[in-house]
């Protein structure tokens, strides 16, 4: 028994950070699990490879043999099964692949170490066994440096950040404002990649959302969300107010049910004490169930002083069209509406909007065969950056400059 649970305990220490940057949760239960599950697994595996081939060979050994594998087998689904369905089974967490790489990086510097047990290493260890407590006390106190560190590297710099996330086929836009307000347009998706794009990027300590745009219902750009709602803070949250019946929309409104609702339409404006607004561009007035998702979505610009950026989401060919005859839209970066699908971009909006950037979102496995050759060659003139070629899109500007970096997360 103490072997199987210290083989076991060495390979969830050794499996953990990975469980944990891929599926962001960990399981609280799994060594009590194994420790019930393991001690049958070499019977069943012996018990199972006997009856697989008895039953090509002498099928009424395979009928002896099949009910004792089912009994092992059924121990095993039924405690897994009983320990996942206790609440407190696993709990969430956000890691960063740096810090997961670095602690790899360690484990396997010790072992090299301990392996070769060079004179340097014997004596560091004869020193840290000789002193307990100063080791103890260095050791707390570097993870403590650490974590500061981290939190002083994590605070605003004074610059709006916005980026583009790369999420796949959905529209997906992450804003951090000087003061360090954070606002979250849309998602995708898939909650595993919007979850970990958002932890790469926020504070580690922050479960904070401060405002939330849900720019039309529309299940590709929004299912990721309520993986969001279940971990993040809204502080408010802005819709089209479009009513739609599908089951995700409606699991997104139930969970948002206590935040504070703004129904967005053209003129409505969030102002930031730090100088950010956003202003709604479009529609002109609240959309009905009957109004189609591009004619009824968000348009919206985000200004800093000087600069400011025209974010799209799927708005429709016909409501740019009607946008244009009524607003000026003069903006500084551009996102091209709709993954620049086949006729999603109007063949104005270019010259309406003068960017000196345009930012196409999208998926290269994406079905729809986008980005579309025609609707690119209305950006011809235009610096374009596409998340399908590098990735999340990170721009940030002072007011003044706007700079592009580049992300490989």
């Amino acid at each position: 028994v103490c072997d199987t649970l210290l083989v076991t305990l060495a390979a969830q220490l050794a499996t953990t950070p990975l469980l944990a940057l891929v599926f962001q949760r960990v399981s609280v239960v799994s060594l009590v699990t194994n420790a019930l599950v393991i001690p049958v697994q070499p019977a069943l595996l012996v018990l199972g490879v006997i009856a697989l081939i008895s039953a090509f060979v002498f099928p009424p050994i395979a009928l002896v043999v099949f009910p004792f594998v089912l009994v092992l087998l059924a121990w095993t689904i039924s405690i897994v099964r009983l320990f996942a369905d206790l609440p407190f089974a696993q709990v969430s967490i956000q890691i960063s692949p740096v810090w997961v790489g670095l602690l790899y990086l360690s484990v396997l510097g010790v072992a090299i170490m301990t392996a070769t047990r060079p004179t340097s290493w014997i004596r560091f260890g004869q020193f840290v066994r000789s002193r307990p407590v100063m080791t103890a006390i260095v050791s707390g106190g570097t993870c403590v440096l650490a974590l500061l560190m981290a939190v002083v590297f994590s605070r605003p710099d004074g610059k709006l950040h916005v980026w583009w996330l790369d999420v796949g086929h959905g529209n997906a836009v992450l804003m951090q404002t000087p003061n360090g307000a954070t606002v979250l347009i849309d998602g995708g998706r898939y909650p595993t990649r919007l979850l970990t794009a958002l932890g790469d990027r926020l504070p580690f300590y922050d479960r904070t959302i401060d405002l939330l745009v849900v720019t039309h219902p529309d299940d590709f750009d929004t299912t990721a969300l309520i993986d969001v709602l279940a971990r993040y803070e809204i502080g408010a949250a802005i819709t089209n107010g479009q009513p739609n019946v599908s089951a995700t929309q409606a699991e997104i409104v139930e969970a948002l049910a206590d935040t504070r609702m703004i129904v967005g339409e053209q003129g409505t404006t969030v102002e930031f004490s730090d100088g950010v607004s956003i202003e709604v561009l479009s529609p002109m007035k609240t959309p009905t169930i009957d109004t189609s998702l591009g004619d009824g979505a968000l348009v919206l610009r985000v200004t800093y002083r000087e600069r400011s950026f025209l974010l799209t989401s799927d708005v429709s060919r016909e409501q740019q069209e009607i946008l244009m005859s009524e607003v000026d839209l003069t903006s500084d970066v551009v996102q091209v509406p709709d993954h620049a699908t086949a006729r999603s971009l109007s063949n104005r909006l270019p010259n309406a909007v003068q960017p000196s950037l345009a930012i196409v979102a999208i998926d290269p496995a994406n079905g729809r065969g986008d980005p579309n050759p025609d609707t690119l060659a209305l950006l011809e003139a235009i610096p374009t950056l596409r998340t399908d070629q590098i990735g999340t899109i990170h721009l940030y500007t002072d007011g003044v400059k706007v700079w592009y970096l580049p992300e490989k997360i």
